[in-house]
């Protein structure tokens, strides 16, 4: 059984076909699988959906529906949802210092690696993230990372 830790970027290749889909694909279908997601990713694949309206990828409609099934496989308890409270917020703080200066961490995703820390690196196996700057930065907190922009396959495959 294998832990994911999925972060937005890779999230709403879940419910859009864009580069990346297959290897999120091959996670969805492993027997056993644990999903984690921020409560922040919640928010996040909102704007993310809405984003693809303005720049004309989805018509409107497809939003709602997105959305929908988002819900839906939330509610179904998809996903392990770990919540950003004060320990986290005080964590991303941290996170800022540290990465903030030679790598541009940014505040919504030093809560993402505050969350992931949460979880704890014993307990995941990948952190799934399909934005290259904070690849590195997860890479070097200590987790193992796969883009699906990136890989052809899943590690181990």
């Amino acid at each position: 059984m294998k832990t994911y830790f999925l972060d937005t970027s890779a999230l709403v290749k879940r419910y859009h076909q864009e580069v990346g889909t297959d290897i999120i694909d091959e996670i969805f279908g492993e027997e056993g699988k644990v999903l984690f997601i921020s409560d922040l990713s919640i928010i996040e694949f909102h704007s993310a959906i809405a984003l693809k309206v303005r720049t004309r990828e989805i018509p409107r409609d497809a939003f709602f529906h997105l959305i929908g099934l988002f819900s839906y496989e939330l509610d179904l308890g998809l996903y392990q949802i770990m919540r950003i409270d004060e320990e986290e917020k005080q964590e991303a703080v941290k996170l800022l210092t540290k990465y903030g200066f030679d790598y541009a961490l940014r505040t919504l995703d030093s809560l993402q690696l505050a969350a992931m820390e949460s979880v704890g690196k014993e307990k995941l196996d990948w952190v799934v993230c399909a934005d290259a700057r904070l690849c590195e930065i997860i890479r070097l907190d200590g987790f193992h990372v796969i883009n699906p922009e990136k890989s052809g396959r899943l590690p181990g495959c």
